[in-house]
C-alpha cells in the first residue's frame, strides 16, 4: 500500500468526492454491514459491497490523490458512488488490517464454490434464500434479467412495489429499514437502464414515485430518508429521459 494512502483517504475527502446524498447512503451501507472482505493491496484497498446486487470497489492512491473504481452503474459513469463511500468508511473504522487474516478471502470462497457441482450450488442458493429476503430478491432479479428485458422489468416493478408499500407501519427508528429495502430495489432500475431500456426505466421511476408517496403514509421519516429516495428516483428518471429522448409535450402531460 502507498505510504500516502492513509492521508488521502479521510472522512472529509469521502464527503467532498461523494456529495451529501451519496455520502449518507454510503454511510448507511457501512453501518448496516454491507461491506465485506476489505483488504489492502499494493496500490490501495479493495472490497465487495452487498446490496440488491454485489459490487466490487477499488480505492487507490494515484499521483497524490484518491482514485476509485466501482462496477455499479453510477461508478461506471465515473461518479464517486455510495459503495465507494461505504468501503472508505469501513477502512477508516478498522474494516481491514494489514498482516492480519481474520476472515476467509473471496478467492478462497471462489475456489470452494468452483469445486461444487452446478446442482449443488443451485440447491445451496435456494436454501439460503429461504431465510434471506434480500438474497431471494437478488436471485429472482438475476433469473429475470437472463430471461429477457420484459421479465427483468416485471421483476423489478414487483420488488419495488413490495418494498415501497409495506404491510405494516414503520415507527421512528425503524424507517431506515424501510429506506434500505427501497434503496436496494432501485438498484435493479439502475441495472435495467445500463442494459439499454431507458424508456422502461422512466416508467418504473414514475410508478416508483407514486408508490413511494403511498408508502410514506406508513413511515415516520424524521431523518429525511424518503426525500433521499425520491431524489434518487428523480435523478434516475432524468438520466433515463436523456437517453430515451421522449416527446417533451407527452412527457409533460404524464408528469404534470
Amino acid at each position: 500500500m502507498p505510504a500516502d494512502f492513509p492521508k488521502l483517504l479521510t472522512d472529509s475527502v469521502l464527503r467532498n468526492k461523494a456529495g451529501s446524498r451519496s455520502y449518507q447512503r454510503g454511510h448507511d451501507y457501512y453501518v448496516h454491514g454491507h461491506v465485506e472482505f476489505v483488504k489492502p493491496f499494493r496500490d490501495g484497498i479493495q472490497a465487495s459491497v452487498r446490496g440488491q446486487l454485489d459490487y466490487f470497489v477499488t480505492l487507490t492512491a494515484v499521483k497524490g490523490r484518491l482514485d476509485f473504481d466501482c462496477d455499479c452503474p453510477v461508478g461506471r459513469d465515473g461518479d464517486f458512488c455510495k459503495h465507494c463511500v461505504a468501503v472508505g468508511l469501513a477502512w477508516l473504522n478498522g474494516g481491514a488490517r494489514e498482516g492480519k487474516k481474520d476472515h476467509i478471502s473471496m478467492v478462497e470462497v471462489a475456489k470452494r464454490l468452483a469445486s461444487e457441482s452446478a446442482p449443488a450450488l443451485a440447491k445451496m442458493l435456494i436454501e439460503w434464500a429461504a431465510d434471506d429476503t434480500l438474497l431471494s430478491q437478488r436471485l429472482v432479479q438475476y433469473a429475470a434479467r437472463h430471461a429477457g428485458p420484459e421479465s427483468a422489468i416485471a421483476a423489478a416493478r414487483a420488488a419495488f412495489k413490495k418494498a415501497a408499500i409495506p404491510r405494516h407501519s414503520f415507527e421512528y427508528g425503524d424507517a431506515s429499514e424501510y429506506a434500505e429495502a427501497v434503496d436496494n430495489a432501485i438498484d435493479a432500475f439502475d441495472e435495467i437502464l445500463a442494459d439499454g431500456h431507458a424508456a422502461e426505466v422512466m416508467d418504473l421511476c414514475e410508478e416508483g414515485l407514486r408508490a413511494l408517496s403511498t408508502g410514506s403514509e406508513m413511515v415516520e421519516d424524521e431523518e429525511g430518508d424518503l426525500s433521499d429516495l425520491s431524489d434518487r428516483l428523480s435523478e434516475l428518471h432524468l438520466d433515463a429521459a436523456e437517453q430515451a429522448k421522449p416527446d417533451p409535450v407527452a412527457l409533460a402531460s404524464r408528469l404534470f
